[in-house]
């Protein structure tokens, strides 16, 4: 609680933090942590389910697809911009998470494997920077990082994994 966060600093600076993910916040102290750390708004299966938002669950965590964390915060920036406030989010996908992925229902690849998945979750990734960028130009900045390395296999997969990777 004493460490100095991200949230911590745009909180100095007058910035409205939002962190959205699929899971429930309980998890691991994940909405203690972002409440300890000057977020204004947390966002997670619960919070979703209470404001009974429409989504497919099946994420990891049992909430929702990652489409649908896109299309939530792609409509957040979109009330933030209109009001014309300074605003951090912090979206943490989970489509991808190990071994196997979950597989949006809305994706074109049907089979379930880690490398659809992956694809599937890369493309709303990459409409969400579209909308970002046609919508918004230099007006919001877009910082990615992952989490960790893929720590697991499939078949199919692992030949296309270099043999070191940092």
């Amino acid at each position: 609680p004493k460490a100095l966060c991200l949230g911590d600093i745009f909180n100095i600076g007058n910035y409205k933090n939002i962190f959205i993910s699929s899971p429930n916040t309980t998890f691991s102290g994940t909405g203690k942590f972002f409440l300890n750390h000057k977020f204004d708004e947390i966002y997670g299966k619960e919070v979703f389910d209470k404001l009974n938002l429409n989504y497919t669950g099946g994420s990891w965590g049992g909430g929702p697809h990652d489409s649908f964390l896109f299309d939530f915060t792609k409509n957040k920036i979109d009330e933030l911009m209109k009001n014309n406030e300074k605003f951090n989010i912090n979206l943490l996908t989970t489509d991808t998470h190990e071994p196997n992925g979950f597989l949006d229902p809305n994706c074109e690849h049907k089979i379930i494997n880690i490398s659809n998945v992956i694809k599937c979750s890369t493309n709303e990734l990459y409409k969400f920077i579209k909308y970002i960028e046609t919508n918004y130009q230099d007006k919001v900045n877009i910082v990615i990082l992952g989490d960790h390395l893929f720590r697991f296999t499939e078949e199919n997969f692992e030949k296309e994994l270099p043999k070191k990777r940092t």
